[in-house]
């Protein structure tokens, strides 16, 4: 593991949701931009670029938002795979929700970053 993934700061999946209704949208972008720069940090994956993620999902209208969900989703399962924790692939519950639901899918990606979070540091 090449990453840090004590980055992954704790916060509260329902407060997102929160958030994000009352700046109408504008906190999601500001908590998927520390997210995923969070996950980048935390794999050692240089690929991750939150920035350039946030400039494709609006040049895409929002497909792009759709595909790194699932990306985000697949590479916390693989590092909480690494770290042994017993989580389980969110990354197809992630796609399917984008599609359906989306307002439901950074509760799942924040619980996931929280749970690796608390593992790195020790924490319960």
């Amino acid at each position: 593991m090449r990453g840090d993934p004590t980055v992954f700061e704790e916060r509260n999946p329902a407060l997102i949701v929160v958030l994000s209704m009352l700046t109408c949208g504008i906190y999601l972008f500001v908590w998927y931009y520390q997210t995923t720069d969070e996950l980048r940090r935390a794999t050692g994956d240089e690929s991750i670029k939150p920035g350039l993620d946030i400039l494709l999902t609006f040049v895409t209208c929002g497909i792009w938002w759709v595909y790194t969900d699932y990306r985000n989703a697949k590479k916390a399962y693989e590092l909480a795979t690494q770290m042994g924790l017993g989580r389980s692939d969110q990354s197809t519950m992630a796609l399917i929700l984008d599609l359906f639901a989306a307002v439901v899918t950074p509760l799942i990606l924040q619980t996931e970053y929280n749970a690796i979070g608390k593992a790195a540091r020790g924490e319960r």
